[in-house]
């Protein structure tokens, strides 16, 4: 049962490997799924946010037509951020009402 769940909910991951001497961070990112999502491209947003507090005005991100955020989870910024996610499954939902909260963010935000 725990395999066919894993199959079903399951179409990225990530990793992250920092240097013994701290010096680089390397991170992976990979996506899977049907044939009928082959079609991806790279986007690229002009964020006009003026303001200190806003470091990125550029973002590029892996994505698909018609969607406005990256289903793939990978996001580089012109401030030199990059954003990855991948999930970690929670077999036991009774675990849900500790840690999803009204201040959770959507993976689309």
């Amino acid at each position: 049962q725990l395999e066919s769940r894993a199959d079903l909910n399951g179409h990225c991951t990530g990793s992250i490997r920092l240097l013994p001497d701290n010096s680089d961070v390397f991170i992976s990112q990979v996506t899977w799924s049907s044939y009928v999502t082959m079609l991806r491209i790279n986007k690229s947003y002009d964020l006009q946010f003026n303001g200190a507090h806003f470091l990125a005005k550029e973002v590029v991100l892996s994505s698909y037509p018609g969607m406005l955020f990256s289903v793939d989870d990978f996001y580089e910024t012109d401030a030199g951020i990059t954003i990855m996610e991948t999930t970690v499954h929670i077999w036991n939902t009774e675990l849900y009402d500790m840690f999803i909260t009204p201040e959770s963010v959507p993976t689309w935000i």
